[in-house]
């Protein structure tokens, strides 16, 4: 019974974050002035910190072998609620052509490519995160977030949910959003380990 609360509990709170940002990525797909779109994207991620909802990419980072289990769940209900929500919102004539001229540009670039902006998108939203949970701020985010929009790297979550606003692909990109899933959680585990060893350098430089 434990167990299944606690899986119900993980997926709520993982449906919820894909829902934040998908709206932000709605947001950002209609916004005429890239800047603006890209510095309201941060609400998504915002909201995901305050409420300590379940964003994969967000929590990457912290990952341990216990965790794993909840952690895929987490990754396939991100992915598969924003592309749900996507479709729900491909009513927008507007957005289905913003989002499919978006996605049809992403899946051409070779998988090299995905994986470097992916990998660079998790760099970010682990910085954006620690951040937040080191020193309770949110500058972290409203900073590195708009980064990532504007550089265009590849965030799962908001690519499944452009995939899903586009919907007039003949069929789901999946190896393209494992691609990226697999680049995101790569970005925020190699910034811990780094910053991990920066800290360990300085605690050791101390005591000599």
């Amino acid at each position: 019974m434990k167990r299944l609360v606690t899986l119900s509990t993980n997926c709520i709170k993982s449906i919820t974050a894909a829902l934040t940002i998908a709206i932000a990525g709605y947001c950002n797909l209609l916004c005429d002035h890239r800047w603006i779109g890209a510095a309201l994207f941060s609400f998504g991620l915002i909201y995901v910190c305050k409420y300590k909802l379940n964003l994969f990419t967000g929590m990457a980072g912290y990952v341990t072998l216990r965790k794993t289990p909840s952690f895929i769940v987490s990754v396939a209900v991100n992915l598969v609620s924003a592309f749900a929500v996507g479709r729900v919102l491909s009513c927008n004539h507007k957005a289905v052509e913003l989002a499919s001229a978006l996605i049809v540009a992403k899946i051409d670039n070779n998988i090299v490519t995905t994986l470097i902006s992916s990998v660079m998108c998790g760099v970010l939203i682990f910085l954006s995160v620690d951040y937040y949970k080191k020193f309770s701020s949110i500058i972290g985010i409203v900073f590195a977030i708009p980064i990532f929009v504007l550089c265009g790297f590849d965030h799962a979550v908001a690519d499944a949910f452009y995939v899903g606003v586009a919907g007039e692909i003949n069929e789901i990109p999946v190896l393209f959003l494992l691609t990226v899933a697999v680049g995101n959680i790569a970005g925020s585990t190699l910034m811990r380990f780094l910053l991990y060893l920066s800290e360990k350098g300085q605690n050791e430089s101390r005591n000599v």
